[in-house]
């Protein structure tokens, strides 16, 4: 039960640092979030941003995969997953959790804003704009 407690207060802690852009001290309460709380889905949301903020994207995605397997209708983890994905360069993998969170809710502006430039991006490739490797 303490342990329950402890990893909540690691989780809000995590979180405050998150929001301040204070990656170090987000990683190291929410990596203790992570190791006291490992089935709760918000826990491994914030750890998988905070991961993504520090530039650590593949672990980023590993936890943020892990918190949509424990809460697979909660659209905020897919979008961040989508969002992750697309840094890492798997634009399919990003559209179709994109088009999930579009699905889920309709009207959910920043899937749909994503979308609408995935479909640019792809329209000025075609046209021979940009290049994309």
């Amino acid at each position: 039960r303490f342990a329950r407690y402890l990893g909540e207060t690691y989780n809000n802690l995590g979180a405050i640092h998150y929001r301040r852009k204070d990656h170090q001290q987000a990683l190291w309460y929410l990596s203790r979030a992570a190791a006291k709380r490992p089935s709760s889905p918000r826990v491994h949301y914030n750890y998988g941003l905070a991961l993504s903020l520090a530039q650590k994207r593949d672990r980023a995605l590993e936890e943020l995969v892990l918190a949509t397997e424990l809460d697979p209708t909660d659209v905020e983890i897919r979008f961040a997953m989508g969002v992750v994905l697309l840094r890492l360069g798997r634009v399919e993998e990003a559209e179709k959790a994109f088009h999930e969170c579009v699905r889920s809710d309709p009207k959910h502006e920043r899937a749909l804003h994503n979308l609408r430039l995935i479909d640019e991006l792809r329209r000025r490739a075609r046209e021979g704009e940009i290049q994309v490797e």
